[in-house]
């Protein structure tokens, strides 16, 4: 996903913040050659403060927001790139669908967003049935690092 428009969903039930993208880097990454190994789109991404694990609360996020995907990372970055004036693009490689559940990893990630590896032995003992989802985790995002790898090969030969 390359995101040409960026909110930032606020924990207080406030409408989300529109962050600026630089539009003359999201401009020239539409004209790149496509590729059979990887599609891509163009659309809104929403930052959110905790994993939305649940495809219909993704579902009904993107409806409300009109994004293409969600992350917890984004705004952040750009907040970052705007207060040092760095031109900010986001392209994101997708790991999972609206349609895919997710762990919830809500009761073992600490408040520092560090995983805590004895609560999360602990979900996986006492939900043994997740413990598929995590060894697919390992490949789905194995796949979008070769996606977004293939993604910026494409945009590097392009600048030269």
């Amino acid at each position: 996903l390359i995101a040409d428009k960026l909110l930032a969903a606020s924990k207080d039930g406030n409408p989300p913040e529109e962050i600026p993208i630089t539009s003359t880097l999201a401009e020239k990454l539409a004209n790149l050659q496509k590729s059979d190994k990887f599609a891509i789109f163009t659309g809104c991404l929403l930052t959110v403060g905790e994993v939305v694990h649940r495809p219909e609360d993704k579902k009904a996020l993107g409806e409300k927001y009109g994004a293409l995907a969600l992350d917890m990372e984004t705004s952040v970055l750009a907040q970052i790139a705007a207060v040092k004036d760095v031109p900010f693009l986001s392209v994101r490689a997708i790991s999972d669908t609206v349609e895919e559940e997710l762990v919830d990893v809500s009761s073992f990630v600490e408040p520092n967003g560090e995983i805590s590896k004895l609560k999360a032995g602990w979900y996986v003992l006492t939900h043994p049935a997740s413990l598929r989802k995590f060894i697919n985790l390992k490949d789905i995002a194995q796949q979008a690092t070769k996606n977004l790898t293939e993604f910026l090969m494409v945009f590097l030969k392009a600048k030269s």
